[in-house]
């Protein structure tokens, strides 16, 4: 059984090399940069994978809450939110994958961003769907009521 290591890795912000074990006011031995602030990566990552999944539940969440409780004339409006929350939990997974693969973020990240990654696609893809039916049948009823009104 392998256990991660707790020690957090810290890079150069010009040019990506590891820094861990060095000072603030140290050089980095890569490629020469001050070394005046360091910077968790792994931290970063990880609160990515939180964004993941709290955007992509919530976008989940508003879309089921629009439709099952509150229907109105705002449907369109939260649709659009839903939507674009969800788009947000889509974006930041890959970033993280991304982080993941080139090693500044652990591998027990995969599995939350996985879940926050899929309800953010189903958010995204049912009020994106929602959203251009809302459109559809506003055009329909316009032309519908102009003919009748004709």
């Amino acid at each position: 059984m392998s256990h991660e290591s707790k020690t957090p890795l810290v890079l150069c912000l010009k040019c990506r090399y590891e820094l861990s074990g060095f000072q603030l006011g140290d050089t980095c031995p890569e490629c020469g940069n001050d070394i005046n602030r360091l910077v968790d990566q792994t931290a970063l990552s990880s609160n990515k994978a939180a964004v993941v999944i709290s955007t992509g539940i919530l976008s989940l969440l508003i879309f089921i809450l629009t439709i099952v409780r509150f229907p109105s004339r705002n449907t369109m409006q939260w649709m659009s939110v839903a939507a674009v929350i969800g788009l947000i939990a889509i974006i930041y997974n890959v970033k993280v994958r991304d982080a993941i693969r080139t090693g500044r973020a652990p591998f027990s990240c995969l599995t939350p961003t996985k879940f926050g990654n899929v309800c953010g696609i189903i958010g995204f893809t049912l009020s994106t769907i929602m959203v251009v039916m809302l459109i559809v049948g506003s055009i329909l009823i316009s032309i519908f009521a102009n003919n009748v009104n004709a």
